[in-house]
């Protein structure tokens, strides 16, 4: 859509880290890796035009990128440059920077389809964030439900695997089998504990928050049983 009916070729969108205060890449055109590869952050000064339009919200346009002390270099050869804030509820998320190898190539009809734009933009992302956010809370759920179901069967699993380990002590090639469902049964858990932790590869799912209830947040339990896997197993239904 920015090159079909905007018209723009080489640009780049990046979003606003509230933490760190970065500008971090969401999608670019037409710009070399070294452009892509500068850190920068939502400061007036210090990081170029896309900094200055982060942090104060307002577009720029630059009709002469080599008289702007502001500009940051991007494209190969640029001449001018147009960039406008992303905008969410009047909440600067982000910021589109487009470039051009012309002198003087954007005016005040650019400037205001590229802010129409961005807010378009911006909606979009923040319906990815919704979706992320579904994604995330759906998964947790379902990998908690999974876990609770059959962390009673797999500690019974490994307690008569032990406890048949005891009886045949000698027996080795019975013991190895034994030993053997013992550490798969182990696997299983690993890997339930590792899933109701959430899906680390979905984009954004670290930025979800848990809620916490008051009472219990910051409390500790002791669990104590001469069986590792039953100190596992309630450990895990404690936890959730």
């Amino acid at each position: 859509f920015t090159r079909e009916l905007m018209h723009f070729d080489h640009f780049i969108i990046r979003l606003l880290d509230r933490k760190t205060n970065k500008l971090e890449l969401v999608i670019s055109s037409g710009l070399p890796a070294e452009a892509l590869g500068v850190d920068l952050f939502a400061e007036t000064e210090g990081n170029g035009i896309s900094g200055y339009v982060a942090a104060t919200g307002r577009s720029y346009i630059c009709p002469d990128v080599e008289r702007d002390p502001r500009y940051v270099s991007g494209l190969d050869q640029a001449r001018s440059s147009l960039t406008v804030p992303l905008r969410l509820h009047s909440k600067v998320i982000g910021m589109f920077n487009i470039e051009s190898r012309q002198r003087a190539a954007f005016n005040e009809d650019d400037r205001q389809f590229a802010e129409i734009f961005g807010n378009y933009v911006a909606i979009a992302l923040n319906i990815l964030d919704l979706m992320i956010t579904e994604r995330v809370q759906t998964s947790h759920k379902v990998a908690d439900d999974v876990s609770g179901e059959v962390a009673g069967p797999l500690n019974d699993i490994a307690v008569d695997a032990a406890s048949l380990m005891d009886e045949y002590i000698g027996n080795d090639a019975l013991h190895a089998r034994l030993k053997q469902i013992l550490d798969n049964v182990t696997s299983i858990q690993k890997s339930l504990r590792q899933a109701t932790s959430g899906p680390q590869n979905i984009l954004g799912a670290g930025d979800v928050k848990e809620t916490f209830d008051p009472v219990l947040e910051g409390a500790r339990i002791l669990v104590a049983d001469d069986e590792p896997n039953i100190r596992l197993t309630i450990s895990d239904v404690l936890r959730k």
